[in-house]
């Protein structure tokens, strides 16, 4: 069992590489999504999704990015087969289960897009395509992450990053942003003329959608030396497991009566349910907190103890001695200091970290009738 803490206490264990998946469709195995395309089968595609091997085949050959995607689609889904096509981009046999509408709605934006471009590509994938905001607005709630804009014009949501758009014929975007503010924010723009500024209302709201991407603007902000330190400081993080005692015997073994097997189900719980609450209580040598601060502080005396005398130094031929004094006074209490971010952090959100109550975990088990054995644990 694996708790979460903060962000940086996450991870899985290594796994041992899983046995080869194999699709073999109408006697030809696959090899690649090229060899799926060329030899689609539609009740195979809903067969290996079925059965649990489509995902487990597209990872073993490194389609990570179509396998998340995949993961998501039920079979239930009356558009299954629509989707699962969609995502490995079978758009031939993908038209075959469109509806009339659907389907003329598709053939007209690959005659608007014919008349700016011949690129089979693009043809191809005419599906892709948005002629106006609403189409734009499906594409993006249907999770397209390359999208051809044609002969309109568009409004680019800074909050939908990892799309790449492309302009196809004559395209203008509404409130637009620089390029390079749209790249920070996660976004790709090509074949479409962007501003070289923008206001500094505008400025301020790329600024923030680059922060919501994960964009690092500290260099940009401070000198070269400090930017060398932050990039030094912000590449490891904790990972890290916290285990609990789980004992796997209860669930096999048969007791003689139920209050004895009620009784080591119990003891069982009791013992993770404490181990894992004590990951939380601040007062626990095991709290998470202070793991927290071990690492980190002694992350920070690694990256500046061994140069600390050349700083100094540095710092006295630019007369920046009360700073240097500053920064050794921070090192040293580094430790004590983070140690007290991390408690108030969990402290000030108690409710976040809480656990749930015990008698919660005490429901999820059962015990069968006859022969007293835990089903569950």
């Amino acid at each position: 069992m694996e708790t979460n803490a903060f962000n940086f206490l996450k991870g899985h264990p290594s796994e041992e590489k899983s046995e080869p998946v194999n699709l073999v469709w109408n006697g030809t195995t696959i090899r690649s999504l090229s060899d799926l395309r060329e030899h689609f089968i539609p009740e195979e595609l809903l067969r290996a999704h079925m059965n649990h091997s489509l995902v487990p085949w597209l990872r073993q050959h490194y389609y990570d990015e179509e396998a998340d995607r995949i993961e998501n689609v039920r079979m239930e889904d009356p558009d299954c087969l629509k989707t699962l096509c969609k995502i490995l981009k079978i758009t031939s046999e993908l038209e075959k289960h469109l509806s009339e509408e659907e389907r003329q709605i598709l053939q007209k934006k690959r005659e608007t897009l014919s008349r700016f471009t011949e690129d089979d590509n693009i043809l191809s994938n005419a599906a892709c395509a948005a002629t106006n905001q609403e189409e734009l607005a499906r594409l993006l709630d249907a999770g397209c992450k390359q999208i051809y804009l044609c002969d309109n014009t568009f409004s680019l949501p800074l909050r939908k990053s990892g799309i790449h758009y492309i302009g196809v014929g004559p395209v203008a975007i509404e409130n637009a942003y620089t390029r390079e503010q749209y790249e920070k924010a996660g976004i790709r723009v090509d074949g479409i003329s962007l501003p070289e500024s923008v206001s500094d209302e505008k400025n301020a709201q790329a600024k923030h959608a680059a922060n919501a991407n994960g964009y690092d603007d500290y260099a940009e902000n401070h000198s070269p030396l400090a930017a060398a330190f932050h990039e030094k400081l912000k590449a490891p993080k904790l990972f890290d497991y916290c285990d609990l005692p789980n004992n796997l015997n209860i669930v096999s073994e048969f007791f003689k009566s139920r209050s004895a097997c009620e009784k080591a189900r119990d003891n069982c719980l009791k013992n993770a349910y404490w181990e894992a609450k004590n990951y939380f209580d601040i007062n626990s040598t095991k709290a998470v907190s202070r793991k927290a601060a071990d690492f980190y502080s002694k992350r920070l005396e690694q990256v500046f103890i061994p140069v600390i005398d050349r700083l100094e130094l540095l710092c006295r031929m630019q007369n920046q001695t009360s700073a240097f004094t500053s920064l050794r006074e921070k090192i040293n209490d580094c430790h004590e200091n983070l140690l007290k971010t991390f408690e108030a952090e969990i402290l000030d959100n108690r409710d976040y970290y809480s656990m749930y109550d015990y008698n919660y975990f005490l429901e999820q088990t059962s015990i069968e009738k006859h022969d007293f054995r835990v089903s569950d644990c």
